[in-house]
C-alpha cells in the first residue's frame, strides 16, 4: 500500500538557527503530490527535505541547494574572539548537525519507503467468471498421428450434466497475480471490468488474495466477462466471449516485472501504449504469456514484445502456431527459432510429458520432467498460468533459469488437484516443502 508521505507542502520560510527553513501547510498537499517532478505518486522531490519536528507540530524543511552551506564544527576548540563566541558557535554546529542528521535519516528511510511501494508484479490481460459445467455424458474424438481432439455430445438432444461451480476473477493475469501474491511477492493487476456485480465480485476476490487492484477499469453500462468451461474427465473445453472495452492504459508506476498475457481483440492500440511503457521504463522486465489473439495477430504486429521480452512463455501448439512449423519440428528447434525473436529465455511446456527451456544467457536447453501427481487431476485449466507465474517469481528471488524450471511445475501438479485455476496454488512454504519431497530424478537436465 502506498503510504502517505506528502502529507504537507511547502508554505512559507523564516529563519532557522541561521538558516532558510520551511513549514508545511496540509490544505495544499495535492499539489505537490500531483507534480510531474515525482518520481512516483507520494514521494516528496529531492529540493524538499523533512528535517526535524518544531514546536506545534509543524515540520521544518531545509531546501536542497542550502544543505552544502550547514557549518560544519569548528576545526580547533580556540577562538581568537573569545570563550562566548565559542560557545554560540558549538551550539549553532550541534543545531545544524541535528538538522543534518535528521535530513540523512530522512533520505535512508524515503528510498526504503520507495522500494517498498515499488511492485514486484503486474499482470496485464483480460478478467472473467469461469462457470465450470461437469458434464456427465460425452465422449472425446481424436484424429490420427495428431494431438487435436474434439468433445462430442449427442446433437438436438438435452445433455445431462453433474453440476456448476462459479470460480471469479480468473484469467491468464488474474491467475498470474494470484499465484505470485501467494508466493508472497507485491503483485497487482491491469484489466477491465464491467459495472455489475460480477465486476464487484472480482475486485473483492482479487483483494481477499492482496492482489493490488488500483490499476483495475470499470466501464459503465458494460458486463464483465463471463465464460463457460465445458468439464468432462480432467479436461476443458472453454466457451469465450469477450465483451467490448475502450481498453485505455492507466497510468503505471514503475515495476519489477510485467506480465503480459491474454487480451481481446481490437487492442492493438492498447499494446501500442504499453510499448510506450516499457520503453519508458527499460528497467522493467516483461514476461510474455500471449494469448489466442496475440498469436493470432501474427509475428510482425507483435515482434516488439516478443523483442522485449525476459521470458517467453508457451506451450508446444502455441509454439508451432506462432512459428508455422509443423509436428516434424522438435521441440529444441521450436526454442532455438522461438529465442531467435528476441526473448533472453524461452520455455516450452508439453503438458505431462515435460517442460523445456532455453537460457540466452548461457546458451543451455535445459527439460524438466512434470512434478508428479499427488492424485489423478481433477481440472487442468489454469495449470500453464501457474507455470508462467512460477517460473517468472523464481526469476524475480534470483533463481537460476534451471531452478525456476524445477519450481513452476510443482504449482503446476497442485492447481489441478482442485476446480478452477487458483483454489489448489501453493504458497512459497508449501512448493518448498513440496521440492523437498520431490523423486531424485525430480531434476533438470541438458538436453
Amino acid at each position: 500500500m502506498m503510504l502517505p508521505l506528502c502529507t504537507s507542502l511547502w508554505h512559507s520560510t523564516r529563519q532557522f538557527n541561521g538558516l532558510e527553513v520551511g513549514t508545511f501547510n496540509r490544505r495544499v498537499v495535492r499539489h505537490f503530490c500531483n507534480s510531474p517532478h515525482l518520481p512516483i505518486h507520494g514521494v516528496i522531490p529531492p529540493f524538499l527535505k523533512p528535517a526535524r519536528r518544531l514546536a506545534g507540530g509543524e515540520v521544518a524543511e531545509l531546501r536542497g541547494r542550502r544543505i552544502s552551506k550547514i557549518p560544519r564544527p569548528a576545526a580547533t576548540p580556540f577562538s581568537s574572539r573569545g570563550g562566548s563566541v565559542l560557545r554560540r558557535k558549538e551550539r549553532e554546529n550541534k543545531r545544524c548537525g541535528e538538522l543534518l542528521i535528521f535530513w540523512r535519516l530522512e533520505t535512508v528511510l524515503r528510498g526504503i519507503v520507495y522500494r517498498m511501494n515499488k511492485l514486484d508484479f503486474l499482470a496485464i490481460g483480460d478478467i472473467t467468471i469461469d462457470a465450470f459445467i461437469r458434464l456427465k455424458d460425452a465422449h472425446v474424438h481424436c484424429k490420427i498421428d495428431s494431438d487435436a481432439c474434439e468433445l462430442c455430445v449427442r446433437f438436438g438432444d438435452k445433455i445431462p450434466y453433474e453440476f456448476v461451480e462459479v470460480v471469479r476473477a480468473v484469467g491468464n493475469a488474474p491467475n498470474a497475480a494470484v499465484s505470485v501474491a501467494r508466493l508472497g511477492l507485491s503483485s497487482g493487476l491491469v484489466t477491465d471490468i464491467g459495472d455489475d456485480e460480477n465486476g464487484r465480485e472480482c475486485l473483492e476476490a482479487l483483494k481477499k488474495e492482496k492482489v493490488d487492484t488500483r490499476f483495475v477499469t470499470k466501464h459503465t453500462g458494460t458486463k464483465t466477462n463471463y465464460h463457460y468451461v465445458l468439464w468432462f474427465e480432467a479436461e476443458r473445453t472453454i466457451l469465450v466471449k469477450h465483451e467490448k472495452f475502450d481498453y485505455v492504459l492507466p497510468k503505471l508506476p514503475e515495476v519489477m516485472w510485467v506480465y503480459l498475457s491474454s487480451l481481446g481483440a481490437e487492442t492493438l492500440s492498447y499494446h501500442e501504449e504499453l510499448k510506450k511503457y516499457l520503453e519508458e521504463h527499460v528497467e522493467t522486465k516483461l514476461t510474455f504469456q500471449p494469448g489466442t489473439f496475440q498469436i493470432n495477430a501474427g509475428v510482425e504486429v507483435m515482434r516488439y514484445f516478443y523483442r522485449r521480452a525476459e521470458l517467453l512463455v508457451v506451450n508446444v501448439e502455441e509454439a508451432r502456431r506462432i512459428l508455422e512449423l509443423g509436428q516434424t519440428v522438435s521441440i529444441k528447434e521450436l526454442l532455438t527459432a522461438l529465442r531467435s525473436l528476441g526473448p533472453k529465455i524461452v520455455c516450452i511446456t508439453d503438458g505431462p510429458k515435460g517442460a523445456y527451456a532455453y537460457d540466452g544467457y548461457t546458451n543451455e536447453y535445459w527439460f524438466q520432467p512434470m512434478y508428479p501427481d499427488p492424485n489423478p487431476p481433477v481440472s487442468r485449466t489454469g495449470a500453464g498460468d501457474a507455470f508462467a507465474s512460477t517460473f517468472t517469481s523464481a526469476l524475480i528471488l534470483g533463481k537460476a533459469v534451471k531452478e525456476a524450471l524445477q519450481w513452476a511445475p510443482v504449482n503446476s501438479a497442485y492447481v489441478v488437484q482442485q476446480i478452477g485455476a487458483q483454489k489448489g496454488l501453493l504458497t512459497r512454504e508449501q512448493l518448498e516443502e513440496y521440492l523437498k519431497k520431490a523423486p531424485s530424478d525430480y531434476k533438470p537436465r541438458k538436453i
